[in-house]
Formats: C-alpha cells, sequence, structure tokens
C-alpha cells in the first residue's frame, strides 16, 4: 500500500491537479514520519505553547517516504546528442543524486543513471542520513525526535516547526533555518522567543512596559513583548569580602562570613532592585560591622564553647555547640536584623549567616590573648582534673556510706525479726499456758460434778 502524504502549501493550479503531478508542481510541501507510529512527537506536540500549534507541520503516519521527484535509474536522453554528451552517475542506494533538467531540479533514485542531454547538468550526489538536503527550491528534511526544524515561508513571513520525522518541500519562498535543540533555555524564531524555564528558577518578560513571571514550562515571547532573563528561586550562597572591622573598645577584627538567601518573591525582586547580589552583599558587610561594634574585645577573647539539651523519649542529652557563643551572637542579630526586612521590602529571605572565621587583625594582641588563652586553658584543665578527683573521693565516700547504711539497716532489720520471734513465742507460750489452765479448771469441776452426782446416787 502506497503511503499517504500531506500537501500543505499548494497553489491554486496545483489544487486541481492529481498527486502524480508532482514533477511539474511550483510548491508542494509533503511530510512523512519514520517507520515507528511511536516516533511522532506528541509529547512535544503537548508541551508547545499554543500560540506556536498553528505553525506545527506534523506527519500523518507511518509508511516508508516516497520522495516526489525522484528519477529511477535507467537511460534518458537525444540519442542525437551521444556523441556530445554523455553523464552516467551511479547512486548507491543510501544516497540520492542531485542534477538539473535545464532550470528544473531533479533528484536521481539508486542506481546508474545515463543521461545524454546538452541540457541536463549533474552536480552530485549526497547521503540520505543528511539532516538537510537543499537542492534549488527543494528540500529534504530529517528531523530527529526531541528536536523541532524552524523554517520560515519568506512569502507570508510565518514560521513553520516541523516536528520529528522527513519532511519534503518543493517551494520557492521556503527557507530552512536551523534545528532547535528543546533543551536550550531559548531558542529564536526570527521576531519570536521560545523560552524553557526549568524548575528551581522563573523567567521574566515585559508586556506592554508591565513586569511578568514565567513559571516553568515552554513559553513563547511575541513583539512588542520583550524576554527579560532567568532568575534562580535555589539557595544561593553569596560569599563576602573578607573585612576589618572595630570593635566597642577600638580592637580591630578581621571577619569571613558568606551569606545563604533565596529570592521567594521574584516580581519584588526585580522591580525594587537592579542589582540584588551586590545589594545583599552592601548590607551585610555594613550590618556585620554594626553587630562588631557594638561587641567588646572581651566577648571576642573570652568566648566559650556553649552546651544545649535536647530532649528525648528516655533520656536528655547535653551535646557540645561547635559555634564559639561571640559567634552564636553574630549569626543571632545578623538573622534578627535582615531576615523580616529582606523578606518584606525585597522578596528575599535571608536563610543562614555562615562566619568561616573570626579573628584580631592585630598580631601582637592576638599573640598576647593567645598565650593567656594558653594559661587559662591550662587552669582550666587543672581545674577540671581537681574536679574530676574530688567527684572521684566523692563517690568513693558515697560509697562506703552507701555500705554502712545498709549493713546497719541489715543488723536493725535483722534485731526486729529476732525480736518479733520472741514475742511471738511469748504469745504462743501464753495462749498454751491458758489452754492448759482451763483444761485443768474443766477437768476439776468435772470431777466435782461426778463425785457429786456418786453421792446423790449413793443416798
Amino acid at each position: 500500500m502506497e503511503p499517504e502524504y500531506l500537501p500543505l502549501v499548494r497553489n491554486q493550479k496545483e489544487s486541481s491537479q492529481s498527486y502524480g503531478g508532482l514533477n511539474d508542481a511550483k510548491e508542494l510541501v509533503l511530510q512523512q514520519p519514520s517507520n515507528s507510529p511511536q516516533a511522532v512527537d506528541y509529547e512535544i506536540e503537548d508541551q508547545i505553547p499554543e500560540k506556536l500549534k498553528p505553525f506545527l507541520m506534523k506527519p500523518l503516519g507511518p509508511g516508508k517516504l516516497n520522495i516526489p521527484d525522484v528519477v529511477p535509474a535507467g537511460y534518458s536522453g537525444w540519442l542525437a546528442s551521444m556523441a556530445i554528451c554523455c553523464s552516467t552517475p551511479l547512486i548507491k542506494e543510501n544516497e540520492i543524486g542531485l542534477s538539473w533538467d535545464l532550470e528544473r531540479p531533479k533528484l536521481l533514485g539508486p542506481g546508474q543513471h545515463i543521461w545524454m542531454s546538452p541540457f541536463h547538468k549533474y552536480q552530485g550526489k549526497v547521503p540520505l542520513t543528511t539532516s538537510h538536503i537543499t537542492h534549488g527550491p527543494i528540500h529534504i528534511i530529517r528531523v530527529e525526535k526531541g528536536r523541532l526544524g524552524y523554517a520560515l515561508d519568506t512569502d507570508t513571513g510565518k514560521p513553520m516547526l516541523l516536528v520529528a520525522g522527513t519532511h519534503y518541500v518543493r517551494k520557492a519562498e521556503f527557507k530552512f533555518v536551523k534545528f532547535l535543540d528543546l533543551n536550550l533555555p531559548l531558542n529564536t524564531l526570527g521576531a519570536l522567543q521560545l523560552v524553557r524555564v526549568d524548575r528551581g528558577e522563573v523567567g521574566y518578560y515585559f508586556k506592554q512596559g508591565e513586569l511578568k513571571i514565567l513559571q516553568p514550562g515552554l513559553h513563547v515571547i511575541c513583539p512588542p513583548d520583550r524576554f527579560g532573563n532567568f532568575i534562580s528561586t535555589r539557595l544561593e550562597l553569596l560569599d563576602l569580602p573578607k573585612k576589618i572591622h572595630e570593635s566597642a573598645d577600638y580592637v580591630q577584627l578581621e571577619i569571613d562570613a558568606d551569606v545563604l538567601y533565596s529570592i521567594v518573591n521574584p516580581s519584588r525582586a526585580l522591580m525594587r532592585v537592579h542589582d540584588l547580589p551586590n545589594l545583599i552583599r552592601k548590607t551585610a558587610i555594613s550590618t556585620l560591622a554594626g553587630i562588631i561594634r557594638s561587641s567588646n574585645l572581651s566577648e571576642v577573647a573570652g568566648s566559650k564553647r556553649v552546651s544545649f539539651k535536647r530532649n528525648s523519649k528516655d533520656m536528655k542529652e547535653e551535646l557540645e555547640d561547635v559555634v564559639p557563643s561571640f559567634q552564636q551572637k553574630v549569626h543571632d542579630e545578623f538573622l534578627a536584623e535582615l531576615h523580616d526586612y529582606m523578606m518584606k521590602d525585597l522578596g528575599v529571605e535571608i536563610c543562614n549567616i555562615r562566619i568561616n572565621d573570626l579573628r584580631i587583625a592585630d598580631g601582637n594582641l592576638s599573640s598576647k590573648i593567645s598565650t593567656q588563652a594558653v594559661k587559662i586553658a591550662e587552669q582550666e584543665a587543672e581545674y577540671r582534673m581537681l574536679q574530676k578527683e574530688t567527684d572521684i573521693l566523692t563517690v568513693r565516700a558515697n560509697n562506703r556510706a552507701v555500705k554502712v547504711r545498709i549493713e546497719s539497716q541489715a543488723a536493725a532489720e535483722q534485731l526486729l525479726i529476732q525480736a518479733k520471734a520472741n514475742a511471738d513465742a511469748k504469745e504462743l507460750s501464753a495462749k498454751a499456758d491458758k489452754m492448759s489452765s482451763i483444761e485443768r479448771s474443766k477437768a476439776e469441776a468435772e470431777g466435782i460434778l461426778l463425785k457429786a452426782a456418786a453421792m446423790r446416787n449413793a443416798r
């Protein structure tokens, strides 16, 4: 079964002709996809903005491409001209030949071609795998899956977007421009712009002078609208230059820090600030200078490690923080001063400030403080050792006290048990004596009664 073609652009004369006269056609656009039905880029078609869909050139269905104007192998020409001219090009199976018959372009199919005509001119041959074959007004364009071909109708000025497949175009006003890689963030289609915005960033453009934000996806920008650029909404690290600031007691401190921030309101950030990173950098430096200016050297030199407690289901753990207390103070005051201001006025969230280094700029003063710090550290180490020995002695004394208390308690309990046993024995003995006395009394009473009864019987 012959494959079906879709003529997209034809003149009025062609509309009344059958497809059998394609060699004489002036304007014709045919499209044919590759052999697989899945080769049609429906995914790309779904993602293309609605403004560009009218310009898509879509293949009809699967089938082997039957290119019009292809001359089969064989003999052609005038016998009278045999002595004048002879052209015998051999076209391989995976090639296509290009030739001219007067002003008409010809495509040569596989095989041996014999031309005996003074009006025929053989131009050459090209591989069929060539992405774009052009021969006069004839264009054979092969678009790979995942790409688009971009062409221009110079007669109307309208763009033509070729989806995956093989496209045959015979039109003098047709101009193929380039292949579009949809992985690129920006593709130009003449005056139009195809913008790809990935997640983690936004784009922006100006429509009638008003700023508009482009969310992730594919977008087309048409004049007079103007595309601006892309801005990241991910977490950004801004490296602050090393600066020297004076403390409250006029000691110079050198600080090296980084600021972590993210843009949460792109429209506000773009409208309010021209150079956002530079503004954040200068604001952060001035804020750090103010914090250090309000601090004394003793806060820096006497800084200790702080600890915090974290609750768990079974126990509380005491952990030692890796941030010295003065750096923690700088961190907290920096965020307290800038976070709300940046969020409200500029649409930027200051997430964190990381202090890489904080030191005294004066080397002599730093050396003296370091020596003093070593002595203090030695004293603290000795104090901790003595404290540990005290703890050991305390534990031993407590152990002895516990042992004595346990032994005393055991002896007391033993005496209590013995006393209770003696009391119980006495009670049992008393009960036994009482029972014995009662039994004797009963026996004596019974004896008296028996004697009385015997005396009555004797009378």
